[in-house]
């Protein structure tokens, strides 16, 4: 669950979120199932053995989880994350290219500001058309791979261009 911690890393709180999660009944054997999952490259059998399974973690969490484990067995397609930073650049893109982001996420908005994402909900066929959408722009602009774009995503929607590589 580094990955849990890694993704709290600016609020503090991660540390206290990822050991709730892990005292969720069978934590352990969960992560485990989904990481076999992904290493033989059902990467939706895997979003679906850990969605709402683990206290904590949704969608935006547990794709760093597929994501590392599937950078660690280098599968191809790469299981890319898809948190609120990703979605918010989805968003942003699809107003731009009038395309709508809701086809590869669904997503709640904060209660004080209705214009900014405030999580990524669960939405497996969604989630598995992102991974494909991104392999597919990876081919096409002859990127080395789709952790490149989702990396480019994160920093569109933090507007930071200058810093875009992983």
């Amino acid at each position: 669950m580094a990955s849990m911690i890694w993704g709290y890393v600016e609020v503090g709180y991660g540390p206290y979120r990822t050991e709730k999660g892990l005292k969720s009944p069978d934590a352990i054997s969960v992560l485990q199932s989904a990481a076999v999952s992904v290493a033989s490259g059902r990467i939706r059998h895997a979003y679906e053995t850990i969605n709402k399974k683990i206290s904590w973690c949704g969608p935006a969490f547990f794709t760093k989880f597929l994501y590392f484990i599937g950078l660690g067995v280098k599968i191809n397609p790469l299981p890319v994350i898809l948190d609120t930073q990703v979605a918010g650049a989805l968003e942003k893109l699809g107003k731009d290219e009038n395309w709508d982001f809701n086809v590869f996420t669904n997503v709640s908005r904060k209660r004080k500001k209705k214009n900014e994402i405030g999580s990524v909900k669960p939405y497996a066929e969604g989630y598995i058309r992102y991974v494909d959408t991104l392999h597919e722009w990876t081919k096409e602009l002859g990127c080395p791979r789709a952790d490149y774009i989702e990396c480019f995503l994160f920093n569109l929607n933090q507007g930071r261009l200058d810093s875009w590589r992983p």
